[in-house]
């Protein structure tokens, strides 16, 4: 059975492809041995503290993110949030709606949910317009 890798060697690898590198443009693109960063994508060791500072400042991420966070979940969250924000903008900008600045994404799901109703009563509007045109039209 094949171990779980740390999610430091998960980073690196995310990051890297993030960037649309691939192992063997490693020593080109940052200075490290491709057999060297291969070892850390893959737990065999790890980088030492001067190294893993260097990597953090390659990707723009802190070394404790690196080592304890998941990254490719943490950017999946935060686009979500971001296209709810910017959907919000979008739809506010038509019906009058102050989505503001959120603090977090429980408000933000508040407002989606106000704007999906004013969009669920304009469609229910238009709905009953039709029907009354298709009934004057029948007559």
């Amino acid at each position: 059975m094949a171990e779980r890798k740390t999610l430091f060697a998960l980073n690196l690898i995310f990051l890297r492809k993030k960037k649309g590198w691939n192992q063997s443009e490693i020593e080109s693109r940052c200075g490290f041995k491709q057999r060297t960063w291969s070892n850390w994508e893959n737990d065999v060791s790890e980088p030492s503290i001067t190294n893993l500072i260097s990597i953090s400042h390659l990707f723009g991420v802190t070394i404790n993110d690196l080592l304890e966070k998941d990254l490719y979940e943490e950017i999946q969250v935060n686009s979500k949030i971001g296209y709810i924000k910017n959907e919000e903008k979008y739809t506010a900008k038509n019906t009058g709606i102050d989505t503001g600045n959120y603090v977090n994404e429980d408000q933000a799901k508040l407002v989606k949910k106000q704007i999906d109703l004013l969009i669920l009563e304009q469609l229910n509007t238009l709905t009953n317009e039709v029907k009354l045109m298709r009934e004057k039209l029948d007559k």
